[in-house]
């Protein structure tokens, strides 16, 4: 129960890695606020997580919404203890063939949204003092995938965010970190990456497989409870060592004398 009484903001908690991050935050104590903009789905999770969730309905490239959206869990729970930036979507295609709009579309969700979330939920923990910022970010910020320019670099825009917030909030007992998943097996990642990609991000997972929601979420227990409170700017790689891959060998069992 590291989170126990504890109020906490998942964007894009309807599904994927955002229902993932509240379910492990719920079994930990804490009460989730599921903001998203599928309203319905994120009704439909709050109740199959119970009664510390309810669903809010947010677009987070509108800075109105935002703000409703923090005005409405302070006065509903008092106070907002943790925000986890997750909603994320991306438009992928070959940089030469990106299209200006569909540039826009990934950007102003991907980083946008998080700026304008992580601003208000700071102002509302610098009110009460305390608080924890968890950025879901990617290893695309720092790994070459081809078609991902746009996500990409909002996700390096993420870890930089991150990086002066975590200066900036330190004094103030404001703890700013990431999360950089490595190739998660999720029903979006599965809809826009090819087979041929698909075998191509296994085979360079050492671990073996693809990284499930459930793995980011432990990594979002930690950096959202007491236990992280040390630690701030950090972007805490969650890829099965598919980063820093560089050969594979199999090692020979060792011989019985």
């Amino acid at each position: 129960m590291r989170l126990q009484d504890r109020t906490a903001v998942i964007t894009g908690g309807a599904r994927g890695i955002g229902r993932a991050i509240a379910e492990r935050f719920v079994e930990e104590g804490a009460t989730v606020v599921l903001a998203d903009r599928d309203a319905e789905a994120a009704e439909r999770t709050a109740s199959d997580l119970g009664d510390r969730a309810w669903g809010h309905k947010v677009d987070v490239t509108r800075r109105t919404e935002v703000e409703e959206l923090v005005q409405t869990v302070a006065q509903r729970a008092g106070r907002l203890d943790i925000l986890v930036n997750n909603a994320a979507h991306a438009r992928y295609d070959f940089a030469v063939d990106l299209a200006e709009e569909d540039w826009d579309y990934t950007v102003d969700i991907s980083l946008k949204g998080y700026f304008l979330c992580s601003q208000a939920a700071a102002r509302q923990m610098l009110r009460q003092g305390s608080g924890k910022i968890v950025n879901v970010s990617s290893i695309s910020a720092v790994v070459g995938l081809a078609r991902t320019a746009a996500y990409a670099a909002s996700k390096g825009g993420v870890n930089a965010l991150t990086n002066v917030m975590a200066i900036e909030l330190a004094r103030d007992n404001i703890q700013v970190n990431a999360i950089a998943p490595g190739p998660v097996e999720t029903e979006f990642m599965l809809s826009v990456v090819s087979e041929a990609g698909l075998a191509e991000r296994r085979a360079r997972v050492p671990i073996g497989r693809l990284v499930q929601p459930s793995d980011i979420a432990g990594a979002a227990v930690f950096l959202a409870s007491a236990d992280s409170d040390w630690v701030t700017g950090s972007v805490v790689r969650v890829d099965g060592g598919y980063t820093v891959l560089g050969a594979m060998e199999e090692r020979e069992p060792p011989v019985d004398n």
